[in-house]
C-alpha cells in the first residue's frame, strides 16, 4: 500500500487546457524538494544583507516546522532546497511564514517596496516536489549542490558561502532509505522543460506541475482507499469523475458508481 497523502489546491478544475493543475502534495515521512524563486527575476538577495535575514529566516522556520535541509544553495533571486519532512502538512505553514517573514524584511531594506515578492502571474509562490527514489534524490542533491557553477559565480561549489550542506549526500541517502523516505512507486512523467526556478529536468521532475511524480495514475477509488478511507468523496471533483482521471495507459476514466 503507497504512502497517505493529501493535496493543496486553488483550483476546482483538475486539468486545465490538458494539463494539470497546479497542486502541492503533503505527506509524511518524505523527501521533499522545495524552490521558489522572485517576482519577474528581480535581484531581491543581491546584497549580503538580504541573504543573511533569508539564512536566518531559512534556519529559523525549517527548524520550528522540522524539515531538517539536506542541502540548499540561495542566488540573487531564487533558491532552492533538498530535506525531509516527518509531517507533511507542515510545508505550507513553514512556507507561508518563511516567505512571509523575508518578504517583509527585505523590503524594509530596498530602496522600493517589492510587492508580490514571492508570486508569479499565475499566483503560485513556491514549487515543491516529493521525490521518489534513490536515483532522483542523488540528481537532485546534486542540482541544488552545484548552482553556484551553474549560474557562473564560481567553479568549486564548495566555495560558494550560501550553498549549505548539512547533510552529506551518502548519508542522507542512506538514511533516507533506511526509514523509507522515498515516493517509491510512482512511474515518471514526462517533463515540459525547465526554467530557473524548476526542478531539475535530468531528475525527471515536470515543470510547473512538478508535483506530478506524485499524481495518481490509477482511479481515485484506488487513491481514496489508500488515503482517506473516512472520506469517501475525498480525491473526486464535483462532477464525480475520480482525479487521477485515467491509467497509465491512458484509457481508463472511472466514474462514482
Amino acid at each position: 500500500m503507497g504512502k497517505r497523502f493529501d493535496r493543496v489546491t486553488r483550483s476546482r478544475q483538475a486539468q486545465h487546457e490538458e494539463k494539470h493543475r497546479f497542486e502541492h502534495w503533503l505527506v509524511d515521512n518524505q523527501v521533499y524538494f522545495i524552490t521558489a524563486r522572485v517576482r519577474d527575476k528581480f535581484h531581491a538577495f543581491a546584497s549580503e544583507e538580504a541573504k543573511a535575514i533569508f539564512w536566518d529566516r531559512f534556519n529559523h522556520y525549517t527548524t520550528l516546522f522540522r524539515f531538517p535541509p539536506w542541502v540548499t544553495s540561495l542566488l540573487d533571486n531564487h533558491y532552492h532546497t533538498i530535506g525531509y519532512f516527518k509531517i507533511g502538512a507542515n510545508l505550507p505553514t513553514m512556507m507561508q511564514r518563511l516567505h512571509g517573514s523575508v518578504a517583509k524584511l527585505v523590503n524594509d531594506m530596498l530602496p522600493e517596496r517589492f510587492p508580490n515578492f514571492w508570486r508569479d502571474a499565475k499566483g503560485r509562490e513556491y514549487f515543491d516536489g516529493c521525490l521518489r527514489d534513490e536515483k532522483q534524490g542523488r540528481l537532485t542533491y546534486r542540482y541544488t549542490y552545484t548552482q553556484a557553477k551553474r549560474h557562473g559565480i564560481t567553479d568549486d561549489p564548495g566555495e560558494y558561502p550560501h550553498t549549505r550542506v548539512n547533510v552529506e549526500l551518502e548519508r542522507a541517502i542512506s538514511r533516507a532509505n533506511e526509514i523509507d523516505a522515498f515516493l517509491e512507486g510512482v512511474p515518471r512523467i514526462s517533463g515540459m522543460g525547465s526554467a530557473e526556478e524548476d526542478p531539475p529536468a535530468e531528475a525527471g521532475l515536470a515543470k510547473r506541475t512538478w508535483t506530478t511524480p506524485l499524481r495518481a495514475v490509477h482511479c481515485a477509488h484506488v487513491f481514496h482507499t489508500e488515503t482517506q478511507m473516512g472520506h469517501p468523496r475525498r480525491g473526486r471533483d464535483r462532477q464525480g469523475v475520480c482525479a487521477g482521471r485515467r491509467n497509465v495507459e491512458g484509457k481508463h476514466r472511472c466514474r462514482d458508481r
